[in-house]
């Protein structure tokens, strides 16, 4: 099975671009888990929706996987629908608040398949287990029940009962929602993001651009920026914001775990300032 990540731009051109956390987490929970991937890192290369849209004619997968946050609602759009043009039998998997804010929405206005809805780690490694096995992702609950939602204007999803945390495309168009999945507890149990899945010796250079002038001990052209989480969740509910969609509790991770992840990037990379991203 072959599968590709992509890391979209949410400001093409721009001097700030920051290793992305949250992909950093998934791509390295299904590395754990035996998955083999490539990347496609739209961000730090910079690339044109032209040299995109080429990369997709000359190279064929079996999974697409992408997220972003739903301001960049338009660039998914046209990236789903091109995918589905030169590769329709491909898979394409979308998360991040882009899926789970708009399903309704995204199903409506693209060719996608599965949206993501909550934390993706464990949902991602049990949806590439499904699609490798070729097992199904779930049933419709009978009688069908439609499920409630804000975005006017667009179908409802059904109600289905499987995989937990997606909402997929059946083969006759119907879209099934399997409902959020519960929260882990222990975040502590994550791996730290495998960094070197990327092009890190650049991130960390450009990185300099932003983050190393707010370095008060080193020298901006000193600076080894790497970001860090210390939670997850939020204990606030503000109606602009997808965790009023995720609903999901406010879990931090143990001040051990994180001085071990801190100290991990001050010998692998020699980091010297920490983002936190909380």
């Amino acid at each position: 099975m072959k599968i590709l990540f992509l890391n979209p731009s949410l400001r093409p051109g721009s001097v700030h671009v920051f290793l992305p956390v949250g992909l950093g987490y998934v791509m390295t929970y299904v590395k754990k888990h035996g998955y083999s991937f490539d990347l496609l890192d739209i961000d730090i290369a910079n690339y044109s929706n032209a040299y995109v849209e080429k990369y997709f004619i000359k190279n064929k997968f079996d999974v697409i996987c992408m997220g972003s946050i739903v301001t960049h609602y338009k660039w998914i759009k046209w990236c789903i629908n091109t995918i589905k043009k030169y590769q329709p039998e491909a898979t394409v998997i979308v998360g991040n608040s882009v899926g789970g804010s708009i399903p309704e929405v995204l199903f409506q206005t693209t060719k996608v398949d599965i949206v993501v809805y909550g934390e993706a780690e464990v949902t991602m490694k049990e949806l590439f287990d499904a699609i490798k096995l070729n097992k199904s992702f779930g049933n419709i609950v009978e009688p069908r029940v439609e499920i409630p939602h804000t975005n006017k204007g667009y179908p409802s999803t059904i109600k289905g009962l499987g995989i937990p945390g997606i909402i997929y495309r059946t083969k006759n168009n119907l879209i099934v929602n399997n409902g959020k999945r519960k929260a882990v507890k222990k975040i502590d149990d994550f791996p730290f993001p495998n960094w070197d899945l990327f092009d890190v010796e650049t991130y960390i250079r450009i990185g300099r651009n932003h983050q190393g002038s707010n370095s008060w001990f080193y020298k901006p052209e000193e600076t080894i920026s790497m970001p860090i989480n210390t939670a997850r969740g939020c204990i606030f509910k503000c109606t602009f914001c997808h965790y009023a969609f995720w609903h999901d509790p406010y879990r931090h991770r143990s001040a051990e775990n994180v001085i071990a992840e801190i100290k991990q990037n001050q010998k692998k990379y020699n980091a010297n300032y920490f983002n936190f991203w909380d």
